[in-house]
């Protein structure tokens, strides 16, 4: 497994991570250990089809240009240099490729990729910013960086000049407050009276850039040795119930079990907080991460500090191995966010510190509710492995095909089942409106939160089997709810919410499925919920796992 350094070709340079498994090509008897190698990947602009908003953005890219352009010269043109700007992101959108693809690694010298995109000087970029000797890359959509390698050179250098120095506007407009970006900030935040206070722009910027750093006082006083030891020990129990579930999937050949089973237990559980790189619970390490992080009084200054030494900071990682108690580089720096995640190309699950609160999860609750909580989504992040897209990568995080045709075939049907399922469901909005969600664009979730919570169900029979006294009564809820019905209860607490019509709207263009049908297609999908509230129709609507 490689983790891969991302260069944006459509931005400044701009370093991101992304993942890729380095694989050498046959015959070739190098072992390569996990280490971090640069990729180049394109990252388009966002630009608008309609012909009446782009001649608003073209306005506001002619105002700000005419203000801050350094030379006379080139503010004596604004309006035909941002239209040329604008033409320019246009046309970089239109041809960029789609970057969620799954089959977009190739590997490639450093020869090559500049014999391909001459006008990018990628030998020259990676000698300046690394320490280490860059000669291969991860290069995805090799035709598009030498369509944009063309298209530039027949652009004119003023053009280019002012491309990036609207990127670079972009970039930095919130960290500046001045009537030189007025018609920017309304066009991005619409009216400035509801925009966000200055102090919470502040906050959230910091905890985005120096995040491991503001999760300290939560991890001490949050991130107990009790709720890290529940954390790990269902983290575990799930881990194995999912794998040993695989021996009852009555579609999948043997052959095909075996290598899933062997998957799923080699999945690297990510916990709470990294332990190295940084170790966001020590502050000497997080003194020593941060510490040639320039800080100032000055917020434009700490925007510009913080973004190179993101760039060196991320640059130093090539050629490096990758650290074990590491949290996925390019995911959340902040141990307070809620959120989990499973990725393929790494085979791992990250938890954050955030996520543990109750009644979500909580070491003094009853497995019941633990289980029904939090064993939903740890369940949910380790049945993403074998779903539509995780079931394309191996146990090593290599993109690879490991199934055969009469697995895949009993895959692809159960898969429909789901879809046709969704299909099915309604979102109704305040007006009476109704509209079906789209079963194809939800599968891969909706796959994992089938398995989520059936998984955790057989693991909390697991563990009220094995420790009985992690069973008790909750104050005021004995005469009301059985423990089974409260592990259904909590499982639903998580992922309940009350959306009005735009939030619904968005919701339908997500991968995730809307909260109201999610919720409901939980329990339609679980025996155990059937079972619990004693439903006329014992079997579940739709399982994979």
């Amino acid at each position: 497994m490689v983790y891969s350094l991302s260069y944006r070709l459509t931005s400044l340079l701009t370093p991101i991570i992304q993942y890729a498994h380095y694989q050498p090509p046959p015959l070739m008897y190098l072992t390569f250990s996990e280490v971090y190698i640069p990729v180049v990947a394109p990252s388009p602009p966002t630009v608008s089809d309609e012909n009446e908003e782009q001649q608003v953005y073209e306005g506001v890219v002619e105002q700000t240009l005419a203000a801050l352009l350094p030379t006379n010269s080139s503010k004596s043109t604004p309006k035909a240099l941002a239209h040329k700007v604008v033409m320019l992101e246009q046309k970089i959108a239109e041809a960029a490729p789609p970057t969620e693809s799954s089959d977009l690694i190739e590997v490639s010298t450093m020869d090559n990729v500049t014999q391909l995109a001459p006008e990018f000087d990628f030998a020259s970029l990676f000698v300046a910013i690394s320490h280490s000797p860059v000669n291969r890359t991860l290069y995805p959509h090799p035709e598009y960086s030498t369509w944009l390698s063309e298209e530039l050179s027949r652009t004119e250098k003023s053009t280019i000049q002012a491309y990036f120095m609207w990127q670079a506007i972009k970039a930095y407009s919130a960290t500046v407050d001045g009537p030189e970006l007025k018609a920017l900030k309304l066009l991005t935040a619409g009216d400035t009276e509801k925009s966000m206070e200055r102090w919470r722009v502040c906050y959230a910027d910091t905890e985005k850039k120096m995040g491991w750093l503001l999760s300290k006082p939560f991890i001490d006083a949050k991130y107990t040795d009790a709720v890290d030891k529940t954390l790990r020990e269902m983290t575990s129990r799930i881990q194995h119930k999912l794998a040993s579930n695989i021996d009852h999937v009555e579609w999948m050949t043997d052959k095909v079990k075996a290598i899933a089973k062997q998957k799923v237990e080699a999945i690297t559980p990510k916990l709470g907080y990294p332990t190295q790189a940084p170790n966001a619970g020590d502050p000497k390490s997080l003194a020593e991460y941060y510490g040639t992080l320039d800080v100032s009084d000055s917020y434009f200054n700490n925007a510009v500090s913080y973004a190179k030494w993101a760039t060196k900071t991320t640059a130093d990682l090539i050629g490096t191995e990758r650290k074990d108690g590491a949290f996925p580089v390019g995911s959340s720096t902040s141990a307070l966010t809620i959120n989990a995640f499973y990725l393929s190309s790494e085979n791992s699950i990250t938890i954050f510190a955030g996520t543990l609160q109750q009644f979500f999860m909580d070491p003094d609750l009853p497995a019941y509710m633990n289980y029904g909580g939090l064993g939903t989504v740890l369940g949910h992040e380790f049945t993403h492995s074998l779903d539509n897209n995780g079931r394309l990568w191996d146990d090593k995080g290599a993109y690879t095909d490991w199934w055969d045709d009469e697995s895949e075939a009993g895959f692809n049907e159960k898969t429909q089942c789901l879809v046709k399922q969704f299909d099915g469901y309604e979102v109704e909005f305040s007006t009476g409106e109704r509209e079906h969600v789209n079963g194809t664009q939800t599968v891969s979730e909706n796959i994992a939160d089938a398995g989520g919570i059936n998984t955790a169900w057989d693991a909390w029979q697991d563990k009220r089997r094995e420790d009985p006294a992690s069973e008790f009564d909750l104050p005021g809820l004995r005469d009301h709810f059985t423990h089974e019905q409260m592990f259904f209860v909590a499982a639903a607490q998580f992922f309940c919410a009350k959306t009005n019509d735009a939030g619904k709207k968005a919701d339908l263009t997500d991968e995730h499925t809307p909260s109201e049908v999610r919720v409901n297609a939980l329990m339609d999908n679980s025996k155990g919920f059937r079972q619990a509230f004693n439903c006329p129709v014992k079997e579940p609507t739709c399982v994979i796992y």
